[in-house]
């Protein structure tokens, strides 16, 4: 074997090693290291075409098990459906082709930061153009998301809110009925305890914020979530298979997403300045 044949040999072993052991993505089993609780930073590669890799931060050993500063195998499968193709035909065309996001207890920001590199920021070729609302109710959470958004450049393409999803006070400022979002997205957004988390009041909530015709992605455990009689137009389930996200044992994933299109279709509401600012799309 020539020198350059070895070199060539060695950088795709180096390759396939790096995907092995250290970068979580289809194609290795690495996701079942989600949640890292005790790591600061994981190397995620996306579902996007060009395999688009990203390093994202979180609290770790700073905050060992803290729920909003650590990515979750549910923020993660979440993060992964919305940085493929699979979410193009979600997207609308109105408001001058701009379309305004909602993510609902984004943690470290993963999810947000996926759609843009996936499919608003150059990924898969794609042209759309996207301005998302990043909240979570943990400050400390939505700092990480931050710099996570401004370490892969773009931070200018989000703001971010400490919102509270589950105070109805809160939801109300944040979505008037003069104005809604073209896409809201979460994970793990419904609690196991139905007393203190009815499945009906977070399908209230999406109601209040998304447009009619407008879409939600919510990933969660496998069948756990349905949106009530006359809400959807049209909806769809994405397994964690079709991201590689299998259990040990190989069966079927225990995660999904749910996308509903809301029925209702026409125009949405009205601006809004949570959105407004910053650069031009």
């Amino acid at each position: 074997m020539s020198a350059s044949e070895q070199s060539e040999t060695s950088e795709t072993a180096s390759k396939q090693n790096e995907d092995a052991c250290c970068v979580i993505g289809q194609g290795n089993a690495n996701h079942l290291r989600i949640p890292a609780v005790r790591e600061t930073s994981l190397s995620i590669r996306l579902q996007n075409q060009a395999g688009t890799l990203v390093r994202l931060e979180m609290d770790g050993w700073l905050r060992p098990f803290d729920l909003p500063t650590t990515l979750w195998p549910a923020g993660y499968l979440l993060g992964q459906v919305a940085s493929s193709a699979a979410v193009w035909p979600f997207f609308r065309a109105e408001r001058g082709g701009v379309t305004r996001v909602l993510e609902l207890g984004a943690g470290v920001g993963f999810a947000s930061l996926a759609l843009l590199k996936g499919c608003g920021y150059g990924g898969n070729g794609s042209k759309h153009k996207i301005r998302i609302l990043t909240t979570d109710k943990e400050p400390r959470a939505l700092v990480l998301a931050a710099l996570n958004a401004a370490r892969h450049g773009v931070a200018r393409r989000q703001k971010f809110e400490v919102f509270d999803f589950t105070d109805d006070k809160q939801v109300e400022r944040l979505c008037p009925e003069s104005y809604e979002f073209d896409l809201v997205m979460g994970a793990a957004l419904q609690f196991d305890d139905a007393a203190l988390w009815p499945p009906g009041r977070l399908w209230d909530v999406l109601a209040r914020c998304v447009a009619p015709g407008g879409v939600v992605l919510l990933a969660h455990t496998a069948a756990v979530l349905s949106p009530p009689p006359g809400w959807a137009e049209e909806e769809t389930r994405i397994s964690g298979n079709d991201v590689g996200m299998r259990p040990r044992d190989h069966t079927d994933s225990e995660y999904e997403v749910l996308a509903v299109r809301r029925a209702g279709g026409g125009a949405g509401g009205g601006g809004s300045a949570h959105l407004a600012g910053g650069d031009e799309l």
